[in-house]
């Protein structure tokens, strides 16, 4: 959860939270300056700490389906989605009845007609005479005895469409989507179903074939209009399309038929990825009225009301969210989060504890850790703690980004440039990390390339009022004391304009902004001194040059007899 790790940011910040972002309020350590005098500031919590956010609260999408049916069957799982099917779709009810010609046409692929297999009295074997027993097999998950019975049953009677759906469920289980979408279009042919059409459209969405899902779907949508299966679906189509306004509209439309936990929260999601926090926070209240024990939608409130600086409401669900579940590692994650914010380290810390024992491996979970040690300044535990997290998480731009945070606390410099300029590879859009490579550039003497890594800084982010402060430093420390004036200028005006608690928060920043103008004004001060020094040396010169002989004149090119260097050069 937006926004960084539990390194304190100015507002807006991404954040990276559990399972999932964006963007944490953890850690708030503060980077002493050291003799350069470079401010390393606190990220706010939003954003670099590691935590479970309400927009990453489930990993994937999840399709269900609630057509009435009394057996329970869940399909596999795809490698970029979670697509389910409830109690009521997965398996229909055992029956010898077939579809009629009245029934809704999908055109599959066609199978070449097989004759069916007859009794020795001539007499064809009845439809359902093994239903009962490829259920009972199915229900059972006995999927290897379940699968030979229903190849033989399958050649008895090649004209029954049970087990042949049967067989596509257990295909899909089994993580064999392609066979089971052909098994699937095998049940269209032989028996014409919206059930049927559904499934093949569930298929498509598992395949990764949004389109082509959502064209299925459409074609379902013409049987069955107020199907809540159908419109939900077709939400996350859209969603996965990056069409957020009509994936709106059909969660929208699927609540409005029926409400449901699953849609709710989807709809949350899209507003956050809008961020329209309002909207999300309205809809997941909604959703608490409809389930008020669902502990997922308590830590995502609490959550968004941190985003929101709503910090005491923010309390109140995440402490509503742990009597329920007192061992819910997302809302320990959270909790402990908010903790951090609060400088409450050793509190969090135990709240961790208890989370280990559950997601032991969670990248998010070692970073919180690693930042809360880098409080309490135990930084060899801090950095053995991130660079597990970040182990279990290579690509998280924000466990290098606090990497590179603790190595520059502890002047490791070249390792620093490390973990940031990977921060800038994974994530090229956050400003703070070019500005602490500049402060790790300008101490490893490549001013150059540090005034590049600070002009990049400004250009994503203008507004940052660090920025401009940590420029100014790294200025007046090389001299360019006219270019240092310029930015600080720029960091007084924009200091107004930050939160109360955040300046008060920082006091690294205020005193290290005295101390520069302090600086600053005693170098124009000087110059200024200088500057009159200069004009009276000049008409002392040209009096005595009236007066002196013509072989002892002072010809007007030569310096004025001074011994102070600056004033030569100003001359010159």
């Amino acid at each position: 959860m937006s926004g960084g790790g539990s390194m304190r940011m100015s507002g807006g910040r991404p954040a990276v939270r559990s399972a999932g972002p964006e963007p944490n309020h953890s850690g708030n350590a503060l980077v002493r300056s050291s003799s350069s005098g470079n401010v390393m500031h606190r990220p706010p919590s939003s954003s670099s700490s590691l935590r479970s956010s309400s927009h990453a609260t489930t990993s994937s999408a999840n399709l269900v389906s609630t057509s009435p049916a009394p057996l329970v069957v869940s399909t596999t799982v795809s490698s970029t989605t979670s697509v389910t099917t409830s109690a009521d779709s997965s398996v229909p009810p055992v029956s010898n009845t077939q579809a009629t010609s009245s029934s809704p046409h999908y055109s599959p692929p066609s199978t070449p007609p097989v004759a069916s297999p007859k009794s020795p009295s001539g007499e064809e074997p009845p439809r359902d005479k093994r239903n009962w027993y490829i259920h009972l097999l199915y229900v059972r998950k006995e999927w290897n005895a379940c699968l030979a019975a229903l190849d033989s049953w399958i050649l008895q009677c090649p004209t029954c469409e049970y087990p042949v759906y049967i067989k596509a469920l257990i295909k899909r289980h089994r993580g064999e989507i392609n066979e089971s979408l052909r098994l699937f279009e095998q049940c269209y042919t032989l028996s014409p179903s919206i059930n049927f059409i559904k499934q093949i459209a569930k298929s498509y969405f598992m395949l990764g074939k949004h389109r082509q899902a959502l064209k299925t779907f459409e074609r379902a949508e013409k049987f069955a209009v107020d199907d809540w299966e159908i419109w939900h679906n077709k939400g996350l189509c859209y969603k996965f399309l990056n069409d957020t306004t009509p994936a709106i509209e059909c969660f929208k439309r699927a609540n409005s038929i029926c409400k449901h936990e699953v849609t709710y929260l989807q709809l949350g999601k899209l507003y956050q990825l809008q961020e329209d926090y309002k909207s999300a926070t309205e809809v997941y209240l909604e959703a608490l009225e409809f389930s008020p024990e669902n502990t997922e939608i308590f830590t995502i409130l609490g959550l968004l009301y941190l985003r929101l600086s709503e910090s005491f409401r923010a309390v109140d669900y995440f402490a509503a969210a742990l009597a329920q579940d007192p061992i819910n590692p997302k809302t320990i994650l959270a909790a402990g989060s908010l903790l951090q914010n609060q400088n409450e380290m050793d509190v969090a810390l135990m709240k961790y504890r208890v989370a280990a024992v559950q997601i032991p491996h969670s990248p998010q979970l070692w970073n919180n850790i690693g930042m809360c040690f880098f409080a309490k300044e135990k930084f060899v535990p801090a950095i053995a703690s991130l660079k597990k997290a970040l182990y279990y998480s290579p690509c998280e731009w924000i466990i290098c980004y606090n990497l590179g945070i603790v190595h520059l606390r502890t002047s490791q410099y070249a390792s620093a440039f490390h973990y940031l300029n990977a921060a800038a590879t994974l994530n090229p859009t956050f400003a703070l990390t070019y500005m602490y490579i500049g402060v790790t550039l300008s101490r490893l003497d490549d001013f150059e390339n540090a005034c590049g890594a600070y002009e990049q800084a400004l250009e994503l982010g203008p507004t940052e009022h660090l920025v401009h402060l940590n420029y100014a430093l790294t200025l007046f420390n090389k001299g360019q004391f006219a270019k240092s004036r310029e930015h600080l200028a720029i960091f007084e005006d924009l200091w107004p304009t930050v939160d109360e608690e955040t300046q008060v928060s920082d006091p690294e920043v205020t005193e290290q902004r005295r101390l520069l103008s302090e600086a600053l004004a005693i170098q124009l001060f000087d110059e200024q001194q200088q500057l009159q020094l200069q004009i009276q040396l000049r008409s002392q010169t040209e009096n005595q040059t009236l007066m002196l002989p013509p072989d002892q004149q002072i010809p007007k090119d030569s310096p004025p007899t001074s011994s102070n260097p600056l004033l030569y050069q100003q001359n010159h």
